[in-house]
Order: structure tokens, then C-alpha cells, then sequence
């Protein structure tokens, strides 16, 4: 995906679909409202497509203003860890998946800190904050839900991480942000 101006734009509206996917899906959560196995994979394969897809476009704004191969490569990894984890939630209800999802979650705390090291790192004046909050964004949500899962009973747990998932909504606006300051970039450099 090449960065110009259509495809920001193109970036900016599915990044617009996956906050209302996303809105959806916790409405659907927290208002304990009942939908087929077939319509929850049809939600989180969308939902999860378009932030990989996003994710992909972070990647080519790096490229374009060509940052560090290390700040590159802790996205790309990232983003590869996302597509490990959709497929990991299509056989959940296979043993093997089941026993991998904690092997994923604990990889996921380990790259978000690594993500987050290497955005500070970012020399780019413009894009440089947006993926800070990008990467912030991403470590205080497994943090937040690391403290409430420890805090709260389990049989409590699931209610609390319902309406925690409403931090997970700072992840695709932090992208937002960064589109736009893309689009700065792109029209300073036409």
C-alpha cells in the first residue's frame, strides 16, 4: 500500500469502520446481547482485518519517511502477531489453540514493550508523538486489564474486562491521529 493521499484517506475511513466495529462489539458485550458463532467470527474477522490493514499502513508511513529498520521490524512483527492471533480465534475450540492463546498473550505484552521502546526512537518531528501514543496506547490497555483481571474475582472478571475493552477505542483513534499527520506529510512533500 503506497502512501499518498488516497490511500490515507482510504486509511482514514477504515480506521472509522473499525471504531464503529469496535463500538459494536462492546455494545454486543456489555449488553450481553446473544449473536451466532457465525456472525461473532464474521464481526472479529472484520474487526481484525481492518486493524491489521491499518497496522500495514502505519508500516508504509514508516517507510516513507524512512525511519530505522528496528522501528520497521517491531511493527511488522506487530502486525504478524495480529494475524496469529485471528487465526489462533478461528479454532479456539481446538486444544491446540487453546493452549497457544496464553503463549500469544504473554508474546503480545512482550512486542507491545518492544513496540513501544522502538517509537521512541522515531526521528520524524510529525509522526513521531502520533506513534508514541499509537504504542502508549496499546501498553496501558494490557496493563489496565493485567491490574482489573489480578484485582477482581473471576467470577467478576468477565463484566470488568466488558467495559474495560472501551480503553481498547484509544488504539484506533491514536491512528487516526497518525493519519492525519500523514496527510500533513503527504502535502508538504507534493
Amino acid at each position: 500500500m503506497k502512501v499518498n493521499l488516497k490511500n490515507s484517506r482510504l486509511s482514514f475511513i477504515l480506521t472509522v469502520f473499525n471504531v464503529l466495529l469496535l463500538m459494536l462489539s462492546l455494545l454486543i458485550r456489555i449488553r450481553d446481547i446473544k449473536i451466532n458463532v457465525f456472525e461473532h467470527h464474521i464481526l472479529y474477522a472484520a474487526l481484525n482485518t481492518s486493524y491489521i490493514f491499518m497496522i500495514m499502513f502505519l508500516i508504509e508511513i514508516l517507510r516513507y519517511v524512512k525511519e530505522k529498520t528496528s522501528v520497521i521490524t517491531s511493527l511488522i512483527t506487530y502486525a504478524c502477531l495480529q494475524v496469529l492471533n485471528l487465526i489462533n480465534n478461528f479454532f479456539r475450540d481446538f486444544s491446540f489453540a487453546k493452549q497457544s492463546t496464553l503463549s500469544i498473550g504473554i508474546l503480545t505484552i512482550v512486542i507491545v514493550i518492544y513496540l513501544t521502546i522502538e517509537t521512541f526512537k522515531i526521528k520524524s518531528s510529525l509522526i513521531a508523538i502520533p506513534y508514541r501514543l499509537f504504542a502508549l496506547s496499546l501498553l496501558s490497555v494490557i496493563i489496565i486489564e493485567l491490574i482489573a483481571v489480578a484485582a477482581v474475582a473471576s467470577n467478576a472478571e468477565d463484566k470488568v474486562t466488558d467495559y474495560l475493552d472501551i480503553l481498547k477505542l484509544l488504539t484506533p483513534l491514536s491512528i487516526l491521529y497518525i493519519v492525519k499527520k500523514a496527510n500533513s506529510l503527504i502535502s508538504e512533500t507534493r
